[in-house]
C-alpha cells in the first residue's frame, strides 16, 4: 500500500489544499475482520499468577504489549487480506492528479 500526498488548488481563486490518497483499499471482508478485531482482538487479559485462594488473577495488558499485539495483529491482517485477495487495488496517486488536471481544464472551458 502505497499513500502520497500533495498540495491541490481547490479553486481558482481558492486556497490550497492537502489531497492524501491511498492507492489500496479494504474490501467488505477485510473492513469486518478489522471490526471483529478491534472489539475482540486487544481486550485478553493476561494471566498474574494466583490470589490466596488459589484462583487464577487476571491483569490487563501494559501498554508496550498492547502496542506490540496490535503491530502484530495489523501485519498478519494485512498479510491474510492480501493472501485472500481481499486488498482492492485503486488508481495510482499520479492517475489521480492526471484525472484531477483533466477535470479542472475541462471546467474552465
Amino acid at each position: 500500500m502505497t499513500t502520497t500526498a500533495w498540495i491541490q488548488d481547490r479553486y481558482d481563486n481558492d486556497r490550497k489544499t492537502v489531497v492524501v490518497h491511498d492507492d489500496e483499499y479494504l474490501s467488505l471482508r477485510a473492513k469486518l475482520t478489522f471490526q471483529l478485531i478491534e472489539r475482540w482482538g486487544l481486550v485478553a487479559a493476561m494471566p498474574d499468577g494466583e490470589d490466596s485462594s488459589g484462583r487464577a488473577k487476571l491483569r490487563l495488558p501494559t501498554s508496550q504489549e498492547l502496542v506490540t499485539r496490535s503491530c502484530e495483529i495489523s501485519e498478519l491482517l494485512f498479510d491474510e487480506c492480501g493472501r485472500r485477495n481481499w486488498l482492492i487495488k485503486g488508481p495510482s496517486a499520479e492517475e489521480l492528479k492526471q484525472k484531477i488536471d483533466d477535470d479542472t481544464r475541462k471546467t474552465r472551458r
